[in-house]
């Protein structure tokens, strides 16, 4: 599996599917896992690495939202609490999250050694910056609906990193599964935050962490340039120059993630 970066305190690890990132956060009395996921062999890599660092510290799970790249790997460890936001269990539609999951695994006929099931959290985020302590750590939880309605972002001030989810992603255009004016909310607590907080790595949920706040800037006003000529194209009749979607590395799969983004508008 691949390790997008890897120090004393931090693991970035990178699925093959999607380019799907889990994270694994080391402080002194806990180590963070942060979406694990996704092929049976690389959880295995995963819990392998969670192990060696783990010794009797406590395994805290932190989940982004429920889409089944981000929930499939949690039931393959003994954690001890899973944080996540109220929406995951009060708006989600679990059904659905888990057919898609389900329905995903056997399109591929994957087999694992343990069961999938819908994650049941220990704690949730309920508002803005509300604060988990664990003692030499804290996690301020951030409500970031519009890609789904749950998700959900983390900020580890203590290690300099925020955790985004599926946003600010390098190699694809916004995915809006909930709605466009949430989604723009949530781009701009994330600009605000990326220039108030003091920030050593911005991971995101597909693609490649940055270091650079100047570089995470050029991803946003990318992605709002995208949010701007979505809204004119499906609610004002505007063209919409698909030429866009290659800004992007993979502009086929683009093109299929912009045209269930107008599907989803005129729902």
């Amino acid at each position: 599996m691949k390790i997008q970066l890897e120090t004393k305190d931090i693991i970035i690890f990178e699925s093959s599917l999607y380019r799907t990132t889990s994270t694994l956060i080391d402080s002194d009395e806990t180590i963070f896992l942060v979406d694990p996921n996704y092929l049976p062999e690389e959880i295995n890599f995963i819990h392998k690495k969670v192990e060696e660092r783990r010794g009797g510290k406590k395994l805290v799970i932190l989940i982004t939202h429920a889409d089944y790249d981000h929930i499939v790997g949690v039931n393959a460890f003994n954690y001890d609490e899973l944080i996540t936001t109220e929406a995951f269990l009060t708006k989600r539609n679990i059904k659905k999250a888990l057919y898609d999951l389900e329905a995903f695994e056997q399109s591929f006929y994957i087999q694992r050694n343990y069961e999938l099931s819908y994650p049941v959290p220990s704690n949730l985020i309920k508002e803005n910056e509300q604060i988990f302590d664990f003692k030499s750590s804290k996690i301020n939880g951030l409500l970031t609906p519009g890609h789904t309605i749950d998700s959900g972002a983390f900020l580890l001030k203590s290690f300099k990193v925020l955790i985004t989810g599926d946003y600010l992603s390098n190699i694809e255009i916004p995915v809006i599964d909930d709605n466009l004016e949430d989604y723009k909310k949530s781009m701009s607590l994330f600009e605000m935050i990326i220039g108030n907080e003091d920030l050593n790595y911005i991971i995101v949920g597909h693609g490649d962490y940055s270091t650079s706040k100047e570089e995470i800037l050029e991803r946003i006003k990318l992605q709002n340039e995208y949010l701007e000529m979505l809204e004119q194209n499906v609610y004002h009749g505007k063209n919409f120059d698909l030429k866009f979607l290659e800004k992007f590395p993979n502009p086929i799969a683009m093109r299929d993630i912009h045209l269930g983004n107008i599907k989803n508008l005129k729902r």
